[in-house]
């Protein structure tokens, strides 16, 4: 027995078909196929029964609501997807991901992403689909609703909607709204909004979504990590990549080298690499991987950028120009250069670290950067009374910091942060000088003999809220157990 399906001009293909698609403007069933379908010819794919999937309009209701189908890009070529393939084990699933297995099914690939994250060990209580629910009633109010700023976290992040419809778009931003309000200790995450996005695209509503996103975000599995959430960690990435890239990509990083001034600042991108400048069918594959096998693949597959550069003689007039932009340029239009499916095979070729030696490798870089002082992008904040007092506070050191023992210490950061006020011209610097912890714990200032004293300022929000409160900062301090800091108008 036989079965007989349509593959039309314009369509996703496969089982995208099942999507939801939007009627276009104007048209009308006149009864005919050609007139219907228009001048394209219709092909006829002839299949055995035993060839079908289990993935038809029933097993992804509601996925392709955020797409614009006009800009998915055509299916690569048709494939094989074993029946069973959502119960295979997680080693054979590897391989099918690496081999771009459901490349072809919308479908298919929004059911394994949606199991993909739902198998991420995560912390115990880990936001959820009705969690969001409640909160985005909470603070939208109607479904299509989304005045609230985004996190202060993205300021600058890039925010890429690739395929993603109107409707999509107001998605992404209530998510990642979402994501900063139930994620308070994130303070630093350029890809989230990616990830966001790209995970929209197969997913059945904005809940499943911040699901799948928050259980990569709380995540604790070992010596595995998805998303960097600090500015700290975020440069211990970028460091790690340069170490590696040092070490598996030699000609390419003395290119570099010899091209920057700063090396660091060039692989500072590496990440921008993969979720904002490859294109959506090169992204996507790359995120089939990612959702299996955590960043030890996003290191594999930007090397492999990184060795494509340099053979594809795009460095040749480097002298003089932004590598930067030149790096950004290759990989925009990596499709004039490799395949997906050629370069995820390099990628896949290179004798990397073991995901424990990278993770080791992490933490030593971490190391280094506290050591040398660079824990966060230095935060600010101001707020204005009635009575035109203008009042804020600087942070030097990672909000997380204060919890990084358990429970939430009284002091933390590195002894430079200090509160401010403006009022009728008058700029009041009040810098919080060193403050010491005794024995216990508590607040109180050790004398001068006491061995190896350690800095802790203030907790600027607690000070913000005393400033607001009584107008005065100077009572906060000596409330809080600090010495009272000099004035300097």
């Amino acid at each position: 027995m036989l079965q007989v399906g349509l593959s039309l001009p314009g369509s996703p293909g496969g089982a995208a078909g099942a999507f939801p698609r939007a009627e276009r403007a104007g048209a009308e069933d006149t009864g005919t196929g050609r007139e219907a379908f228009g001048s394209s010819p219709v092909t006829i794919v002839v299949t055995s029964e035993a060839d079908t999937w289990d993935t038809d309009a029933s097993s992804c209701p509601g996925c392709g609501q955020f797409v614009d189908w006009d800009r998915m890009p055509d299916p690569q070529r048709p494939a094989q997807i074993p029946r069973d393939i959502l119960s295979k084990p997680r080693k054979e699933l590897k391989k099918l991901a690496r081999e771009g297995c459901w490349a072809t099914s919308h479908a298919l690939r929004a059911r394994l992403y949606h199991q993909l994250t739902q198998q991420v060990p995560c912390r115990l209580v880990t936001p959820d689909a009705l969690v969001y629910r409640d909160v985005a009633s909470r603070l939208f109010g109607k479904p299509s609703g989304s005045s609230q700023p985004l996190p202060e976290f993205l300021e600058g992040c890039p925010m890429p909607t690739y395929c993603l419809n109107l409707e999509g778009v107001t998605a992404l931003k209530r998510i990642l709204i979402c994501v900063g309000n139930l994620f308070p200790d994130i303070t630093y995450s350029p890809i989230l909004p990616s990830l966001v996005a790209l995970l929209l695209h197969y997913s059945e509503d904005e809940a499943q979504c911040f699901e799948s996103i928050s259980r990569l975000l709380a995540s604790n599995a070992p010596h595995t990590s998805y998303i960097d959430q600090s500015f700290l960690a975020h440069q211990a990435s970028c460091m790690t990549f340069g170490d590696l890239a040092n070490k598996h990509c030699p000609a390419a990083h003395k290119l570099i080298a010899s091209a920057s001034d700063n090396v660091f600042e060039v692989y500072s991108e590496w990440l921008s690499w993969l979720f904002h400048d490859l294109p959506f069918a090169y992204a996507v594959r790359v995120l089939d991987v990612f959702l299996l096998e955590g960043q030890k693949v996003l290191y594999r597959i930007a090397l492999a950028l990184l060795k494509q550069f340099r053979l594809s003689g795009s460095w040749a007039e480097l002298e003089g120009t932004d590598i930067k932009a030149d790096l950004q340029a290759f990989v925009q239009n990596i499709a004039e250069h490799v395949t997906v499916d050629k370069l995820l095979e390099r990628a896949f070729g290179i004798r990397l670290f073991s995901r424990k030696e990278i993770w080791l490798l992490q933490m030593a870089n971490r190391k280094a950067l506290m050591e040398r002082g660079i824990t966060m992008v230095q935060s600010r904040g101001c707020c204005r009374k009635q009575e035109e007092l203008v009042c804020g506070a600087f942070l030097s050191s990672d909000w997380s910091e204060r919890k990084k023992s358990g429970a939430a210490s009284a002091f933390f950061g590195t002894g430079e942060c200090f509160v401010f006020t403006v009022s009728r011209g008058l700029f009041l610097g009040l810098a919080l000088h060193y403050c010491f912890l005794d024995p216990s714990g508590h607040g109180e200032p050790r004398g001068a003999s006491s061995p190896q004293p350690q800095p802790c300022p203030e907790l600027w929000q607690e000070l913000l809220c005393w400033i607001r409160a009584k107008g005065d900062p100077t009572a906060a301090l000596g409330e809080l157990g600090c010495p009272e800091p000099p004035r300097n108008v």
